[in-house]
């Protein structure tokens, strides 16, 4: 289980660098902040990923259709996140 806290992680593709702040509260998945990302209507898209890994409480879930690169660039942000987080 991972202890109440705020996790930052980063992910770099391409030239783009996906930073998210992960907010774990009672040990669970609480917030999950997407500070900076691809510019696109992909990555815009891709955002909703982040919904669905707070509601399934996991990293493991489904890519966003259409926004294959940019859902994958943020679950793998989340995971640098959870893992290697401060």
């Amino acid at each position: 289980t991972l202890d109440d806290c705020i996790y930052n992680g980063e992910f770099a593709y391409s030239q783009t660098v996906y930073k998210v702040e992960v907010k774990i509260s009672d040990h669970k998945i609480d917030r999950i902040n997407l500070l900076s990302g691809g510019k696109s209507e992909y990555a815009k898209s891709a955002e909703q990923v982040i919904d669905t890994i707070i509601q399934e409480q996991q990293i493991d879930v489904d890519i966003v259709s259409g926004a294959t690169t940019s859902s994958k660039a943020i679950l793998k942000a989340v995971e640098n996140a959870l893992t290697n987080g401060e």
